[in-house]
């Protein structure tokens, strides 16, 4: 399906919400997680590991222009020059081990909000750019129905050091989804924070912009979206009403 293929226009199928995963359901991002315990594992050579470190440290103290899409571009850059050395079973066990220490490490809103519309007949779905075997765990362990991430090419037991990612086109993994699922655009959801889920958010009737970042925001203000943000143990839901945002505030449990 190509990405000017028209979407099915039938009701008759179940009504589906889509899912971010890394800053939208998971607090961190999955993928990241994985790549710093490789780098703890010396699987990586160590000037390399002290790179993407310090990467990580600029970020967390924000410095630099884009310091997050930096510290992420030089994960990915150097997974991909490295994988080709380790076997595919290897880093399945990796990936197994940091998800059962991090797993749980989820927002309260989304999670609840998937649980909701489970319970109301929605098929839910999750696309993500991080890699498709650290989101197939998370998935699994969270009640998603379908889901799609990066796929890591393998030969042979081992990584080829190719692979295809999802981050720029979630609109066509969606389109493919619908129709794989035979799914209903009628009350379809879709939730994200960033711009990289803006076809997402294009295709449904209601697009929730999850704790966004500032070009998302902006975006979700001109065009009247949604904007949830969890702090600590507080929501605050912004939703245009009668041409105006209004705030509301209050527990998890209250939305």
């Amino acid at each position: 399906m190509t990405e000017d293929t028209p979407l099915p226009q039938t009701d008759a199928g179940r009504p589906f919400a889509v899912f971010d995963i890394d800053g939208t359901v998971a607090r961190e991002a999955l993928f990241l997680n994985v790549v710093h315990e490789i780098c703890r594992r010396g699987l990586i050579p160590e000037e390399e590991a002290k790179q993407i470190e310090d990467a990580y440290d600029a970020w967390r103290k924000r410095r630099g222009e884009d310091p997050f899409s930096d510290y992420v571009q030089l994960c990915v850059r150097t997974i991909e020059r490295h994988l080709s050395a380790i076997e595919v079973s290897h880093y399945e066990e990796i990936v197994a081990g940091v998800l059962k220490q991090t797993a749980e490490y989820i927002y309260l809103y989304t999670t609840r909000l998937i649980k909701e519309l489970k319970d109301k007949g929605y098929v839910i779905l999750a696309i993500s750019g991080s890699e498709g075997r650290t989101v197939s765990h998370f998935c699994l362990r969270h009640g998603f129905d379908d889901w799609v991430g990066a796929d890591f090419h393998h030969r042979d037991g081992f990584f080829t050091g190719s692979a295809s990612y999802t981050a720029e086109n979630k609109g066509r993994h969606l389109k493919e989804m619908i129709k794989k699922h035979n799914l209903s655009l009628k009350g379809s959801i879709a939730v994200g924070d960033t711009m990289g889920d803006i076809e997402m958010f294009n295709m449904v009737e209601t697009p929730i912009c999850f704790n966004p970042n500032l070009e998302l925001q902006q975006t979700a203000l001109q065009r009247g979206w949604t904007i949830v943000v969890e702090r600590k143990n507080v929501i605050y839901v912004l939703k245009r009403t009668d041409g105006r945002y209004v705030l509301e505030t209050g527990a998890p449990e209250d939305f």
